[in-house]
């Protein structure tokens, strides 16, 4: 894809699943990724302080771990449905699969060897992550770092799993300062 679209290195943004994968190609294709910036990535895993199962919980739980609180207008935007009856099934449906795909990797335990092949990033890095995650505590993003040479880690304040959504602007800015140096 890479070749044909032309492109020789790029700078790869993920986040929590999407983090997981952005880190697997930057270990899998180092001289394709400038730099890497993982926000709230899952992929590991430690005993004493488990991923939480955000599988087997309610609806609200399950948003709380994932996106936070409902009340901030930009989780209320990402909850938000289409008004149109077919649109909003539509996009219920896509949410349900898109759950589904992820958690065939995630569960019962994300750990699938990311931690031994995270040493081969070569990219400049900065791990974002919130540090009120109830999902991933924010104590991985020190195991994350440890195992990427040159890591910088920046925890954001009042932010769960979903940082980009409580403190857009700080983690846009952070983003941004990162990808322009």
């Amino acid at each position: 894809l890479f070749d044909r679209l032309g492109l020789d290195r790029v700078d790869l943004i993920g986040h929590s699943f999407g983090g997981m994968v952005a880190a697997e190609f930057a270990a899998a294709f180092r001289h394709r990724v400038r730099r890497l910036v993982l926000i709230d990535p899952l992929g590991l895993w430690r005993d004493d302080a488990p991923v939480a199962d955000y599988l087997l919980v309610s609806s609200a739980k399950q948003t709380e771990l994932l996106l936070g609180d409902r009340t901030n207008p930009a989780v209320a935007a990402k909850l938000a449905l289409p008004a149109d009856p077919q649109a909003s099934l539509q996009e219920k449906l896509r949410r349900i699969t898109a759950l589904a795909s992820a958690s065939h990797f995630l569960w019962p335990i994300p750990e699938r060897g990311l931690s031994r092949r995270l040493s081969r990033i070569r990219a400049e890095t900065l791990i974002l992550w919130g540090a009120d995650d109830k999902l991933a505590p924010s104590l991985y993003a020190a195991d994350f770092a440890a195992r990427i040479a040159g890591a910088r880690v920046e925890i954001v304040p009042d932010a769960g799993h979903s940082p980009q959504l409580d403190q857009r602007a700080q983690v846009a800015g952070a983003i941004r300062d990162f990808l322009d140096r």
